[in-house]
């Protein structure tokens, strides 16, 4: 089985996703257990509350696990962080770390009403990538 994977401390998990994770650390404890799963989608917040990792810190912890994920996506509202969050999963399939990974949305999606809307005046890819 694939699964759509949400992450996210406080929005309501939308329909076409299978699980929901509160945290980085919950999410990571997951993985460890369910080895060799596979992910077709995973959609990211970046602040997953006080004294958790944040987006980021998860990115780099998933970047060092060899898992298969086909396509991602950001949800957070912290604009600053989203490309980052892009940019990470951009260089590590240009470098091979990801080799199922098919897509990167490259905009913003808001799901704070819990359904998912594309944000295209948040382009989340550097300049040199548009």
């Amino acid at each position: 089985m694939k699964y759509n994977i949400y992450i996210d401390d406080i929005r309501v998990k939308p329909d076409r996703y299978d699980l929901l994770f509160k945290s980085g650390e919950e999410f990571v404890e997951w993985l460890n257990g369910n080895k060799g799963v596979e992910i077709s989608l995973i959609s990211f917040d970046h602040d997953l509350g006080e004294n958790h990792m944040n987006g980021v810190e998860l990115i780099h912890e998933l970047l060092s696990m060899n898992l298969h994920i086909e396509a991602v996506q950001f949800h957070s509202d912290n604009l600053p962080t989203l490309p980052t969050m892009y940019s990470l999963f951009a260089s590590a399939k240009r470098v091979g770390l990801l080799p199922h990974l098919k897509h990167i949305h490259p905009y913003k999606i808001d799901t704070n009403s819990g359904i998912e809307k594309e944000a295209p005046w948040m382009d989340l890819r550097p300049r040199g990538m548009r």
